[in-house]
Formats: C-alpha cells, structure tokens, sequence
C-alpha cells in the first residue's frame, strides 16, 4: 500500500500536519494534498517554519509540509522521515525522496520561492540594470553553491518570465483556495 494511503484509511480526522501558517505555500501544499487524495487530516497554522518543524520532529502532529532549506539537518539526522517533495523535480539535497507524482500522488506540486521585485512604475532602464546586476551576482558558482547547501534551488529568470511565474502562481493559489475553502483570515 503507497505511504499515502494511509492517511485515508488510518484514524480519518485524527490525523494533523503542520504548516508555517494560515495561507502558507506549506498550508497550500497541505489542502492541495487532501483535495488530490481525499486524506481526512487536520491543518495546525504555526507561525512560521521553525515552530512548524519543531512540533513535527517531537511528535505533536504527525506530518509537515514545509520547505526543504527548513527540514533538510532534520532529514539528514534521522529526526524526520521525507516522503516526498512538492516540486516537479527531485530536490538535489534529497535525491533520494520521490516526488509527489513519483509517490503515487497527482498534480500536487508547490515550490517555496523568493524573488526581487521593485514598485509598479519602475522605469524600464532601472529594471534592466537591476536585473543585470543580479544576474552577475547570482553567476557566483560560491553563492549558488551557498544557496544549494541551504536547500535551495536558484533559478535565472528574466524580469518578464519572473512577472509571468507570479501570475502563474497567483492563478494556481486562487484554485486551490477555492477548492479547498481556504479563506483569509
């Protein structure tokens, strides 16, 4: 039986995950995982990670949804058990841990993800020096080394492509909040 059927046939409500919070990517991952599974399990908001992880690591909910630079030492000590990341691809920190869709679980894939942005009405000149500047920076084999360490992917958009990501994912979380009547609090 896949891991994941489990948290349908076992204690249906009983059952909780944690989340760095109410309105979370992790709270997203969570409910876009119960609407793909049909899991009974209970959401617990934290404010933020470290909290999220620590209650998930000393047994007080029985599963996380988090991000990989957050649980990696956990994961790497035995003191978490990874079953699987939201993303596309395999995590190169746990090459070992299956994707969702690789685990048996469909279309749920959500990624934590930073990004620079400057106010609406930025000239035009000034994006593209800005995003010159930082497509130098980020070239630094020493800083996406650093970046990986830490559990993180480093991707080189454009400005555009980066703009178009953002509309991406904001459409994609409207979805879900609605299919899962995630409401703001």
């Amino acid at each position: 039986m896949p891991i994941f059927e489990l948290f349908k046939k076992s204690k249906p409500g009983t059952l909780s995950y944690s989340s760095s919070g109410q309105g979370s990517v992790h709270q997203f991952a969570g409910e876009l995982f119960k609407l793909r599974t049909g899991a009974d399990i209970v959401h617990v908001p934290y404010k933020g990670s470290g909290p999220a992880t620590a209650d998930a690591v000393s047994g007080q909910v029985q599963v996380t949804f988090a991000s990989v630079a957050s649980v990696l030492r956990f994961v790497q000590s035995g003191r978490l058990r990874a079953l699987a990341v939201t993303s596309a691809e395999r995590s190169p920190q746990l090459a070992s841990v299956p994707t969702m869709k690789e685990a048996g679980v469909a279309d749920v894939q959500l990624t934590s993800w930073y990004g620079l942005l400057a106010p609406a009405g930025t000239p035009p000149d000034v994006v593209k020096k800005i995003a010159a500047d930082l497509a130098a920076v980020m070239a630094s084999p020493a800083l996406v080394n650093g970046f990986t360490a830490q559990g993180l992917d480093v991707v080189r958009d454009s400005p555009a492509q980066f703009a178009s990501f953002i509309r991406e994912e904001a459409e994609n979380y409207a979805r879900i909040a609605k299919a899962a009547r995630i409401e703001q609090e």
